[in-house]
């Protein structure tokens, strides 16, 4: 049976935001739920919203019989309802969210609040597989499930913060490469951009893997005097100057509760399509 591996890391809290993270497994332990979240606002609101949230995914995501889906979206209502009762109270002023289930045996679903946000990296490419509704405290609710099987390999990325503002694509492949600098890498980065956010990695380890040679731009030997934001500088200088003269297109990869699921190797595909094309249509002299 496929196994997924979690890791989790917070950056240091700034201002009111409070980071909170939690993992919940199935009785009989073959399903894994995790949920991130930063909220912003009053010790005791964001206590009390915190536990009402554990509890309601306790009961209603693993204890309940129908298939996890179907589970996923009825919790998802239940959350929303207390969303919008917490925000409205105006004790909490911002909550960015984001919930995993994984049924045990291939298939991986997200929803997300706020700015959080999820990225799936497979052979070699990273894409976001989740869509923001908006930053607005009105748009704290979850809309959309992203569905998909995973695969022997595949690395997912959940945080609580918009990671393609603070870097790229190609930068979270790399970070993901060096497999246990991962987490560090991009906790240095929302750091260094004075963002507080809380970061999971679910992984699907590859059998009887070989390290895999890491790109020269990227050294091989830490120099453990300096911090992996330090050795990602010129990195990320370049990759700065790439986005801001390339606008990249929204991938609309998400559906409503009621929607078909989208697959995480149409969103792998799509993306590579298009990036074929816009680099041909660079190169081609009329257009």
């Amino acid at each position: 049976m496929p196994e997924l591996t979690t890791s989790i890391a917070k950056t240091k809290p700034r201002g009111d935001a409070q980071l909170f993270s939690h993992v919940f497994r199935g009785e009989k332990g073959e399903q894994l739920a995790i949920t991130l979240l930063r909220i912003d606002g009053r010790e005791r609101e964001v206590e009390q919203l915190v536990q009402e949230w554990y509890a309601t995914l306790e009961r209603s995501l693993l204890r309940a019989e129908e298939e996890p889906y179907e589970r996923l979206e009825g919790t998802l209502k239940e959350l929303n309802g207390l969303l919008k009762g917490t925000l409205i109270s105006g004790n909490v002023q911002e909550v960015n969210g984001i919930v995993a289930l994984w049924d045990g045996t291939s298939s991986l679903h997200i929803a997300q609040a706020g700015r959080a946000e999820a990225y799936l990296t497979r052979k070699g490419s990273t894409v976001q597989v989740t869509e923001s509704a908006g930053t607005s405290r009105e748009h704290a609710q979850f809309l959309h499930i992203s569905s998909g099987s995973i695969q022997e390999g595949d690395v997912v990325i959940l945080c609580t913060e918009r990671l393609l503002r603070v870097m790229t694509s190609a930068q979270m492949t790399q970070l993901i490469r060096r497999r246990g600098e991962a987490l560090e890498g991009i906790r240095d980065i929302l750091e260094a951009e004075k963002e507080a956010g809380v970061i999971a990695i679910l992984a699907h380890p590859v059998r009887d893997q070989t390290e895999a040679p890491l790109p020269s731009a990227l050294p091989r030997h830490r120099n453990k005097g300096a911090s992996f934001l330090d050795r990602m500088k010129a990195k990320r200088s370049s990759a700065a100057a790439l986005r801001r003269s390339v606008k990249v297109p929204s991938w609309n990869f998400l559906k409503s509760f009621r929607g078909a699921q989208h697959s995480f190797g149409e969103t792998i595909a799509t993306l590579q399509r298009r990036v074929r094309k816009f680099f041909e249509d660079l190169q081609h002299p009329t257009r």
